[in-house]
């Protein structure tokens, strides 16, 4: 068998095989992009690179997830993809027990703990780590919402968000537990969900003695304690403590309610509360009471009964020295200061 000699890039350490392929990878130092596309006016360096965006064109998806269907146009794609089903996360971060499933995605992570936001927003003062959320976020400023959803006329300000939208009308829920039954829309959503299996808290607030799954929560609680409200109702200004509080508030004045029962005609504002009203169906009570093991469907029922055993009234009158159970208790007991009738 006769030796073949790689040919080696002036550029950088990089050997290829063939004098064409050489070629076609100086083109990447160069810029130069002599494959034309004959359907839109974009250019590229190389017959592969132009080859797999005619499958933009085509609609070509050639390469099938055998775990749930999903079809993708690249290889490379597709195998990401089923990294979904398998659990696999390849790239753990160094500073915490994360793990991702590409490098790029690591890189992204890494940026949370060394505070790097090398990224300026034009419009404000805010920076941020990658450029898809500073695209994300500038959109907030041109109020562009550019992936709107042919279902329900909403639109979105990313892929992302529309893809998982989507699912709402589909019903598809490709992530399944392996612990129980449950299907979920996204990954985050299913690794959210094991934590109930685990029923490990890890984050703990360094103000009280609460516990949650994640830092997104935690971090949502934290400020309940500052007592900022930062987040602003652009229809009656009332102050919000975070934006997942804003979000919910303003359905109030939209009317929307995007989680239907599947057992009856009703719609709610949240998850929580769709599942809370369910349990009206299932007649399920989670939650007993240690001293007269009374049970109820809601955790907050629990705490407001558990008061009747304490003798806790911690909802005060400023008006009055009279102190009550349930800020609704207070509520309809400063009518008589103000004069304000019950019912119009």
């Amino acid at each position: 068998m006769s030796h073949i000699e790689k040919k080696t890039c002036s550029e950088g350490s990089e050997s290829v095989l063939l004098k064409t392929q050489l070629t076609e990878h100086q083109k990447r130092h160069t810029g130069k992009k002599s494959w034309s596309c004959s359907e839109c006016d974009k250019s590229f360096p190389s017959r592969s690179h132009l080859a797999i965006h005619q499958k933009t064109h085509t609609g070509q998806r050639p390469f099938s997830c055998l775990e749930c269907g999903k079809d993708y146009k690249r290889k490379e794609h597709l195998q990401r993809h089923e990294m979904s089903h398998t659990g696999e996360r390849p790239y753990p971060c160094s500073e915490c027990n994360k793990s991702f499933i590409t490098y790029y995605k690591l890189s992204e992570h890494q940026k949370v703990h060394t505070g790097e936001k090398p990224l300026p927003c034009t419009e404000c003062d805010k920076c941020f780590p990658v450029k898809a959320q500073l695209i994300r976020h500038y959109r907030s400023h041109l109020a562009e919402k550019p992936y709107p959803c042919f279902t329900c006329r909403k639109s979105f300000e990313s892929m992302t968000t529309i893809t998982r939208h989507l699912m709402i009308h589909t019903g598809e829920k490709p992530y399944l537990c392996s612990e129980c039954d449950k299907c979920f829309r996204s990954d985050v959503e299913l690794k959210k969900h094991k934590w109930i299996h685990t029923e490990k808290k890890q984050y703990d607030c360094p103000q009280c003695d609460k516990s949650f799954k994640n830092n997104r929560d935690l971090s949502q609680h934290q400020e309940t304690h500052t007592g900022e409200r930062k987040y602003h109702c652009p229809e009656c200004y009332k102050g919000m403590a975070s934006k997942h509080q804003l979000s919910r508030h303003r359905m109030i004045h939209t009317g929307e309610k995007p989680y239907p029962c599947s057992e009856c005609d009703k719609c709610f504002r949240s998850k929580p509360e769709l599942k809370i009203h369910q349990r009206s169906h299932t007649g399920e009570v989670p939650y007993s009471c240690p001293e007269c093991y009374k049970k109820f469907p809601h955790k907050v029922q629990l705490i407001r009964h558990q008061m009747i055993h304490t003798g806790e009234k911690p909802y005060p009158c400023s008006v009055c020295d009279i102190c009550f159970r349930s800020k609704s208790e207070l509520k309809i007991h400063k009518r008589i200061h103000t004069g304000e009738k019950s019912y119009p």
